[in-house]
């Protein structure tokens, strides 16, 4: 007779956590209407919609692949009404990357850039520096653009910024270069900080000094949990 076992036995669950090779965060900031959001929405798969308006900024999860290595990026769409301004410090901190976006078509986009940049500069003197790039949108609008190419890298140097791209959103043009270029600077940069600390949960460069890291509450190490060959 068979003996009916009296527990079933639990299936090991997977370590989905380890098919990844590095996790960054990465905030997309910038005026209202400049359009972060259909940036993101084509970036994650998707047509723009241009009906939706996210006045808070929501976790958005996309994976790539670059140079052999496997990459989750955490995107944060920052809603860039003037009266939600003063919750971006929060959702700044832990950042590994960031976006400043403007609109080409709209000069005023672009000129409030230091505006921005107060804000993000004060965390990046407490948690320490992580690279932004600066993104012209809606580039397909040849007709009504108020910002040439010239003038927006122009900008961006002269802030200390890592890079500058022009993209659309509704065209789908450079759209993944936009995230890709981020993301390899990020990834060059974190092969730079060998003499930092960091997080072996997450893997995030942490300010020496800290027994724990700043954006999850995981133990810290001086070895890096991210290799480059």
């Amino acid at each position: 007779m068979e003996k009916i076992p009296l527990f079933k036995k639990k299936k090991k669950k997977k370590n989905i956590l380890g098919i990844y090779d590095a996790t960054y965060k990465v905030v997309i900031f910038g005026d209202a209407g400049c359009g972060k959001t259909t940036l993101t929405q084509r970036f994650l798969g998707g047509l723009p919609r241009w009906d939706l308006g996210i006045l808070i900024p929501i976790d958005l999860i996309k994976s790539m692949e670059i140079n052999g290595k496997k990459v989750k990026l955490h995107l944060w769409d920052f809603g860039g009404e003037e009266r939600f301004r003063f919750l971006l410090p929060i959702y700044i901190r832990g950042a590994n990357g960031a976006i400043f976006m403007y609109d080409v078509t709209n000069y005023t986009s672009l000129d409030n850039i230091d505006d921005w940049l107060l804000v993000i500069n004060q965390i990046k003197s407490e948690q320490g520096n992580f690279p932004i790039i600066a993104v012209g949108g809606k580039a397909d609008l040849v007709g009504f653009r108020e910002v040439t190419r010239e003038e927006g890298i122009n900008v961006a140097k002269s802030r200390g910024l890592q890079g500058f791209i022009e993209c659309s959103s509704k065209s789908g043009v450079n759209v993944e270069e936009t995230f890709e270029g981020l993301t390899r600077i990020m990834m060059s940069l974190e092969s730079e900080k060998w003499d930092r600390p960091y997080c072996m949960r997450c893997g995030r460069a942490v300010p020496k000094g800290l027994p724990f890291c700043y954006a999850c509450g995981g133990k810290v190490t001086m070895k890096s949990v991210f290799t480059f060959f």
